[in-house]
């Protein structure tokens, strides 16, 4: 896996985003990987890891671009919901609306029942307004990342948008 967001929780538990399958694990305080949610399709792939599988997440995820899965993970202040972002846009229908895209998802998830609740999308700035970024050449749009995620409130999160020199910090209110 390539972990990337991670929070804890009040037991002691932590839920890790990883990029590259994407996929979701919960681990105990110990370290043991207590089950794994990946998109729908993939299980197979993963039989006899020695921890549950569950393909909760939904199947389009497959088509994020390598290394642009789950970058980052946020739970609501009750512990009761996670938020999870893509990175970048989906290579949906192909690899050049990646590219070019904007729209990137933002998921909420019911944590006790192990279900998505809502996806929403998120509209990343073009890559023109990273000021430091393009000083000394064109920055392209698929430089455009979210990095990080914290919930302030339930269904209320900060987003970082950054390329490299410059990041941006938008508070999103879901509701």
């Amino acid at each position: 896996i390539d972990a990337e967001g991670i929070v804890k929780l009040a037991d002691g538990s932590f839920w890790v985003g990883e990029e590259y399958g994407p996929s979701i694990l919960h681990i105990a305080p110990d370290g043991k990987v207590l089950e794994r949610w990946v998109p729908k399709g993939v299980k197979p792939s993963l039989d006899g890891a020695g921890y549950e599988i569950k393909e909760t997440l939904p199947a389009i995820l497959r088509k994020r671009p390598l290394n642009r899965g789950i970058e980052s993970m946020a739970v609501s202040p009750d512990e009761k919901y996670l938020y999870f972002a893509m990175q970048s846009p989906l290579s949906n229908p192909d690899k050049a609306t990646y590219k070019k895209g904007r729209n990137l998802r933002i998921f909420k998830i019911d944590r006790p029942a192990g279900t998505i609740i809502g996806e929403y999308v998120y509209v990343i700035d073009t890559a023109d307004t990273f000021g430091m970024d393009n000083a000394k050449k064109k920055r392209k749009q698929n430089d455009v990342k979210i990095s990080e995620l914290t919930a302030v409130e339930t269904d209320k999160l900060v987003v970082l948008e950054r390329i490299s020199k410059t990041t941006k910090f938008y508070l999103v209110d879901l509701s």
